[in-house]
C-alpha cells in the first residue's frame, strides 16, 4: 500500500510538473507566434502598399508617355502641314521658272534652279541630321535603361541577401 501511495504521489507530482512545463511552453510560444502573426500582417500590408504605389507610378508614367507621344505627334503633324504648304509654294515657284517668258532671262532662271537645288540639299541634310539625333537619343535611352535595370538587379540581390533566412 505504501508503495502504491508513493507511486500515486510520484505520478501526481510528475503530472503537475508536466502540466506546468506544458503551460510554460505555451506561454513562451505565445509571444513569438503573436510577433510572427504581426510581422506577417505588416509584411502583407507593406507589400500591398508597395504594389499599389508601383501601380500608381506605372499609371503616371503611362500617362506622361501618352502626353509626350501626343505632343510629338502634334509637332510632327504641324511640321508636315507646314512642309506641305511650303512644298506647294516651291512647286509654284518651279512652274514659274519653267514658263516660256523666263527663257528671256536664262541667267535668272538658272539662279532660281540653283536656289531650289540648294534648298533641297539643305533640307535633306537637316532631315538626316534630325534622324541621326533621334537615333542617338534612342540609343542613349536604351543604354541608360539597361544600366538602370542592371543597377536595380544588383540592389535587389543585395536586398534579398540581407533578408535571406540564415541557415
Amino acid at each position: 500500500m505504501k508503495e502504491d501511495n508513493q507511486l500515486l504521489n510520484f505520478c501526481k507530482y510528475k503530472s503537475a510538473k508536466d502540466a506546468r512545463h506544458e503551460k510554460a511552453m505555451e506561454e513562451s510560444n505565445v509571444f513569438p507566434s503573436k510577433t510572427l502573426r504581426e510581422s506577417e500582417v505588416q509584411y502583407r500590408v507593406e507589400r500591398e502598399r508597395t504594389e499599389s504605389l508601383h501601380k500608381q507610378n506605372q499609371e503616371e508614367m503611362d500617362s506622361q508617355e501618352q502626353h509626350y507621344n501626343d505632343s510629338l505627334k502634334g509637332f510632327q503633324e504641324a511640321r508636315n502641314k507646314e512642309d506641305d504648304s511650303f512644298d506647294k509654294l516651291m512647286q509654284e515657284e518651279r512652274k514659274r521658272a519653267d514658263q516660256p517668258f523666263s527663257a528671256a532671262d536664262p541667267q535668272k532662271r538658272d539662279e532660281k534652279f540653283e536656289e531650289m537645288k540648294e534648298f533641297e540639299e539643305e533640307r535633306e541634310k537637316l532631315m538626316r541630321l534630325h534622324d541621326k539625333k533621334i537615333a542617338e537619343l534612342q540609343n542613349k535611352y536604351l543604354k541608360d535603361k539597361v544600366e538602370l535595370e542592371q543597377g536595380f538587379n544588383a540592389d535587389l540581390t543585395r536586398f534579398r541577401d540581407k533578408y535571406a533566412p540564415k541557415a
